[in-house]
C-alpha cells in the first residue's frame, strides 16, 4: 500500500489518522507530532492517493493541507463528504500556511470540521482538537432510528453524513416519528458541536428570531414561523456559511409539512425552504415499519420499564405479535403510552396476550370514540325515556322513527332486555 506508515500501537489501541501534504518536511512534521500524541498515522503526498487509501482502509480522522497540485484540500474534502465516500462523516482538519477568509469560508461550505494555521500554535490547536474528536464518547443511537428497513436505514445514513457538516438540517415526517430525538442525536454526532441545542416551538413563538451570533437552534414546526421571522432565519443561515468558524453555528428545523409545496403556495419563504430541503432527513411512520416493530417494541419496553421501576419485564410472543399488528397512527408517543400501561400493570414479569388486548382496546382512539358515542347515545335515550314516561310511541314521535327502532336502540344499549330473556319494561 502506498504511503508512509508511522505506527503507534495496534489499530484497536490507537485512532488511525490520514495525513495529506505534498511537502515532505511538513508531512513528516505533522505525522511525527500526531504519533507522539498517540495516534496511528498514515502519511501520503497527494489528495488523489489519500482518496484511494481512504476508500480501501478505515480512518478515524483526515488531516490535509489546503494547497496542493492537482486535487487540492477542498476538492479532497468534497470527495470525502460525497455519497461515494466510504465514511462521509469522518472529521477533516485542514492546515495551511496561506489561509485567507475566502478559503476558510470555502472549506466550511465543503464540510471541513476545522481549520488551522501551519505554525507552532496552529499545530498545538490541531492536536488538541484531534484528541477531543477521537477520544469523545460515541452518541447513543436513539430508538427511533433502530431497524433494518430501507427507509429508516436511509434516514440513519443521512444523519451520520450530515453530522460532520455545518449546513442547516431539516427533519421531516409525521408527528411522533422522533424529530427532536433525531436532531439531538445528529447534534451529538457533530465532531465539535456549536452548543447545546435551543428548542424554539414556532407555533408558540412565530416571531422568534436568532438572538445570538453563535449557537445551535431547533426550529420545531418551522412552517409556523411568521414571514418576517422566516426571512431573518434565512439571512442567519446564509451568513453562518460565510463565517470563519462555521462550526460555531448550527440551525436544525423540523416539520410535518411539505415545505416545497408551502413555498409554491407563497406560505413559506422560498429561499429558506430551499436551504432546508437541500439537507432533509425524512422519518417514516411506524405503520410503514412493520418489520422493525419487534425490535422497536423490545427497545421501547426496556426503556419504559426502567423508567417506571420495573426493569427486566418481558413480553410474550403472542402479545408482541398483537402489538406489531397495530397501525400506531400516533407513532412513538402512542407506542410508549401503551407499553407504559402494560409494564405498570403486568401481574408478573411477562406481558400476556390477554393483557395486551385489554390495553389496546382501551387505548385505541377509534375504539375510544365508539365507546364515547355509545355512552352519549345511551344517556340521551335514558333522558328521553324519562321525559316520555316510558311511552315508546312518544319517543318514536320525538325522534321521528318507528317504535321498532326505539325498541332496537333500547336493547342495543342494555336498557331493554333482549328477546328471550327475563325481565323488561
Amino acid at each position: 500500500m502506498p504511503g508512509e506508515q508511522v505506527r503507534q500501537g495496534s489499530r484497536h489501541e490507537s485512532p488511525r489518522v490520514l495525513v495529506v501534504d505534498d511537502r515532505e518536511l511538513s508531512r513528516a512534521l505533522l505525522a511525527a507530532r500526531l504519533v507522539r500524541a498517540g495516534f496511528d498515522v498514515s502519511a501520503v503526498a497527494s489528495a488523489e492517493q489519500a482518496w484511494a487509501d481512504f476508500q480501501q482502509r478505515a480512518f478515524d480522522l483526515v488531516v490535509t493541507d489546503l494547497r496542493m497540485p492537482g486535487l487540492d484540500g477542498i476538492g479532497l474534502v468534497r470527495r470525502l463528504r460525497s455519497a461515494h465516500s466510504a465514511d462521509p462523516r469522518v472529521p477533516v482538519l485542514l492546515v495551511t500556511a496561506h489561509g485567507t477568509l475566502s478559503s476558510a469560508a470555502a472549506a466550511g461550505r465543503a464540510g471541513v470540521t476545522d481549520c488551522f494555521a501551519f505554525d507552532d500554535d496552529g499545530i498545538e490547536q490541531l492536536l488538541c482538537c484531534a484528541a477531543e474528536l477521537l477520544h469523545a464518547d460515541e452518541a447513543t443511537l436513539p430508538i427511533e432510528l433502530l431497524g433494518n428497513g430501507v427507509a429508516i436505514g436511509a434516514a440513519r445514513d443521512r444523519v451520520r453524513a450530515l453530522a460532520a457538516l455545518h449546513t442547516p438540517v431539516l427533519v421531516s415526517g409525521e408527528r411522533g416519528t422522533g424529530h427532536a430525538e433525531v436532531i439531538a442525536y445528529l447534534h451529538a454526532l457533530a465532531r465539535r458541536p456549536a452548543a447545546p441545542v435551543r428548542r424554539i416551538v414556532c407555533s408558540v413563538a412565530p416571531e422568534a428570531r436568532p438572538d445570538a451570533e453563535e449557537g445551535a437552534w431547533h426550529l420545531e414546526d418551522v412552517q409556523d414561523l411568521a414571514p418576517e421571522a422566516q426571512l431573518a432565519w434565512r439571512r442567519f443561515v446564509a451568513d453562518a456559511q460565510l463565517r470563519s468558524d462555521p462550526a460555531a453555528v448550527r440551525v436544525y428545523a423540523s416539520t410535518t409539512k411539505d415545505l416545497r409545496l408551502l413555498a409554491s403556495q407563497k406560505r413559506m419563504v422560498p429561499e429558506l425552504a430551499r436551504d432546508l430541503c437541500q439537507f432533509e432527513v425524512w422519518l417514516p411512520p411506524l405503520r410503514e415499519r412493520h418489520d422493525d416493530l419487534p425490535k422497536l417494541v423490545d427497545a421501547q419496553l426496556a426503556r419504559v420499564a426502567e423508567r417506571i421501576g420495573r426493569p427486566g419485564i418481558g413480553i410474550a410472543p403472542p402479545a408482541l405479535e398483537r402489538l406489531c399488528a397495530c397501525a400506531w397512527w400516533e407513532n412513538f408517543p402512542e407506542l410508549e403510552s401503551v407499553l407504559e400501561s402494560l409494564a405498570a400493570f403486568a401481574p408478573g414479569l411477562e406481558i400476556t396476550e390477554s393483557q395486551a388486548e385489554l390495553v389496546l382496546l382501551d387505548s385505541d382512539p377509534v375504539a375510544r370514540a365508539a365507546r364515547e358515542r355509545a355512552r352519549s347515545e345511551r344517556e340521551q335515550l335514558l333522558l328521553l325515556l324519562d321525559e316520555c314516561g316510558g311511552n315508546f310511541t312518544h319517543m318514536a314521535d320525538r325522534l321521528r322513527v318507528d317504535r321498532g327502532t326505539i325498541r332496537y336502540r333500547l336493547r342495543k344499549h342494555g336498557i331493554l332486555p333482549r328477546p328471550g330473556t327475563r325481565g323488561g319494561v
